[in-house]
């Protein structure tokens, strides 16, 4: 299974957000979600992170596999317009796009203030 996720949205005062990423996922029978870095985290790495557990908590495994490996398979950003806050939505909803679940609380983006939207 392949998602990607990209944001890419500037306001009119300038302000921007941008950020994307591409995972590959594939079941594994472990019970549980594994991150394999694939050596582009970087300094995105705990954002990464973050998201990826975000959207394996939302999915409360609706989509039937036990377990999954997530390889990042690569994450773009920016210094300027790139926050830990916008590359952890982007790599949740890359991860949902790819088992293609669309659990009843999503993650938000407000693109009028680009604020950004966890559910607990």
């Amino acid at each position: 299974m392949f998602g990607d996720f990209k944001v890419a949205h500037t306001l009119a005062d300038g302000t921007s957000a941008y950020a994307w990423v591409q995972v590959k996922l594939r079941e594994n029978y472990l019970g549980k979600i594994q991150i394999i870095d694939s050596g582009n985290q970087g300094e995105w790495k705990t954002a990464v992170d973050f998201g990826v557990n975000v959207a394996w908590d939302l999915m409360k495994n609706p989509s039937g596999l036990n377990g999954v490996d997530v390889i990042i398979e690569s994450i773009h950003g920016h210094t300027i317009d790139t926050t830990n806050v916008v590359m952890a939505y982007a790599a949740c909803m890359a991860i949902l796009k790819a088992v293609n679940i669309a659990p009843k609380t999503m993650p938000s983006m407000n693109v009028n203030s680009l604020e950004f939207t966890f559910p607990k």
